[in-house]
């Protein structure tokens, strides 16, 4: 079994220790306490409040309300312009209007 304990050490929000042990005899297997762990997973458990907004309170948690709106609003803005372009050649397909590249006889002078 693997238990993690969250260590309230300083300002960091999340200080989590790792305690595992076996299932049948309740013996410590291992201990890994949060100043233990090696560097790559310590920074991962700074970085992640930071990236989701806990670290700086309310402010950070509205940075990164509007940095998520603002990445639903390009996701949106893309479709919309993916469907656009897809309908506007879809209505020339339909027309009979060149939909690649001009011919000969209507090549665009480089004035």
């Amino acid at each position: 079994m693997t238990f993690f304990i969250q260590e309230p050490v300083g300002w960091h929000p999340t200080p989590r220790s790792q305690l595992v042990l076996d299932p049948v005899t309740a013996e410590v297997v291992r201990w890994e306490p949060f100043a233990g762990q090696n560097m790559g997973r310590r920074l991962r458990a700074w970085v992640r409040p930071f990236h989701t907004g806990e670290a700086a309170g309310l402010v950070g948690q509205t940075v990164a309300l509007v940095a998520s709106a603002g990445g639903a609003v390009l996701a949106w803005t893309g479709v919309a312009l993916a469907w656009r372009r897809f309908r506007s050649w879809r209505r020339r397909a339909r027309s009979g209007e060149a939909i690649l590249a001009p011919g000969p006889s209507q090549e665009v002078s480089a004035d």
